[in-house]
């Protein structure tokens, strides 16, 4: 898995909180406390604080990761429930009522839905002849982790540049 993280809506926190994911031991969340947006120099063009929205964090950056460890976790304690993972769907049949998902290995899997939420290039979706809009940018995006000297007390930073967006997060 890569080290890829997400920004975590207060929704969405509620949400998993209702599953009991968030207060996983895994969960490893760092609050985004304000969020300062300039473009080219220094001058702060918006800046939000969790004061001006119900004194409550923006957000949480959370390490991918630990969202998927904590899900797992979750899903271990519920009767009735199966984890089939890793696993590769070879064929789908569609009819009126189920689908029939037959995976690699010869495990078939009845339901009355199945979401195609495998990945950008999908082979569910492919599978299914959905199609999709593509467009290209010619931009290339970095992301990487780093380490700061001095505290970034739960501030994230965007900066539009006319090279393109760049951005700091907490974590």
């Amino acid at each position: 898995m890569d080290g890829r993280a997400s920004a975590i809506a207060p929704g969405c926190v509620r949400a998993l909180e209702l599953l009991g994911v968030w207060r996983d031991p895994v969960m490893q969340a760092q609050a985004i406390h304000g969020m300062r947006i300039s473009a080219g120099g220094p001058m702060t063009l918006l800046s939000f604080d969790e004061a001006q929205v119900e004194d409550q964090p923006l957000a949480f950056m959370v390490e991918n990761k630990l969202i998927v460890t904590a899900l797992k976790n979750a899903l271990k304690n519920c009767s009735g429930v199966q984890l089939l993972m890793p696993a590769t769907v070879g064929s789908i049949d569609w009819n009126e009522e189920f689908v029939v998902a037959r995976l690699e290995g010869g495990v078939k899997i009845k339901a009355g839905l199945i979401v195609a939420a495998d990945g950008r290039a999908s082979p569910i979706r492919q599978m299914r002849r959905i199609p999709t809009v593509e467009h290209e940018y010619d931009q290339v995006g970095i992301v990487c982790t780093l380490e700061h000297q001095k505290p970034h007390h739960g501030l994230a930073a965007e900066r539009f540049l006319e090279s393109g967006p760049f951005a700091i997060l907490p974590l």
